[in-house]
């Protein structure tokens, strides 16, 4: 995408540095959403293309910090299998930019119940090719797991 500056008296959108800045905002975002999709729906090839190979995935609750793309999507195999349907509905909302990382609360609803099971800190750190090389989650809340 190809962004011209208008004279001031054209541009009502703002500066260049803020349009800039709102595309890049825009697509970060939309990277850190296919990420949370690819990750629920089990799409390695996806979540692959979005990935750094060194990327890493830590989530202190779990006491899990690996890295490698193989190691981090171990980890999402482990969860459920590729073959047995996606794993429970991941979302995010209320994103904001820092630098080049998308910081945003994530939830896991479940499919069965439409209850949320989760909520969580999430942060997607992006290269300047705009692929994940950091996610890390802090746990917020959990759904009991006890009857």
């Amino acid at each position: 995408m190809k962004i011209v500056a208008n004279t001031p008296s054209e541009n009502t959108a703002g500066s260049l540095t803020e349009q800039l800045l709102d595309v890049n905002a825009s697509t970060l975002f939309g990277r850190a959403n296919e990420l949370m999709t690819a990750w629920e729906m089990g799409d390695t090839d996806t979540y692959r293309k979005l990935c750094a190979p060194s990327v890493r995935m830590s989530i202190p609750a779990y006491g899990l910090d690996v890295s490698g793309f193989d190691a981090v999507w171990g980890v999402r195999q482990s969860l459920k299998p590729l073959d047995a349907g996606p794993l429970d509905i991941h979302a995010m909302d209320t994103h904001k930019l820092e630098g080049r990382t998308v910081v945003g609360l994530g939830s896991i609803i479940s499919r069965m119940t439409g209850q949320f099971t989760q909520h969580s800190r999430v942060k997607f750190v992006f290269d300047e090719t705009d692929c994940l090389v950091h996610y890390h989650q802090d746990i917020i809340w959990r759904a009991s797991t006890s009857g």
